[in-house]
């Protein structure tokens, strides 16, 4: 289940006050409890998933610092963005603004058809205590 909250903000043109939904702060789920719902699923022993997990981790760093992206089946890809301060003129641009890296994920048709509004699967309730907050 998914909660949500409503946000207060002003409509910079008209100036009137508007509410928009957001997801609520969401907690983390523990990895241990994840390892073991795989674990059960496919008879791998945690030690081994948290190995695999661990050299993906290190591979994917890798590889994406060579220039590639990273695809991972029906879960999406991975890829680095590059961020920097806009420059009036190419003459004018160097190293020193660029502001950094970001990892980018896509999720494939597959995760996105599954987290969908229009799937029955995901259900979305107003979280009552965490609303209106004001931007």
């Amino acid at each position: 289940m998914l909660k949500y909250s409503l946000t207060e903000h002003a409509n910079p043109i008209t100036n009137k006050t508007m509410f928009h939904a957001n997801l609520a702060p969401a907690s983390p789920f523990p990895i241990e409890t994840m390892i073991a719902n795989i674990c059960e699923k496919c008879h791998l022993r945690p030690i081994q998933l948290l190995n695999a997990l661990y050299y993906l981790e290190k591979e994917m760093i890798t590889v994406l610092r060579e220039g590639y992206s990273v695809r991972l089946g029906e879960l999406g890809s991975f890829h680095l963005r590059l961020s920097s301060v806009s420059v009036s003129s190419k003459e004018d641009f160097s190293a020193e603004h660029l502001r950094g890296l970001k990892v980018r994920f896509t999720p494939n048709t597959t995760m996105k058809s599954e987290l969908s509004l229009t799937n029955p699967k995901v259900v979305l309730v107003q979280d009552t205590e965490c609303n209106v907050r004001e931007e």
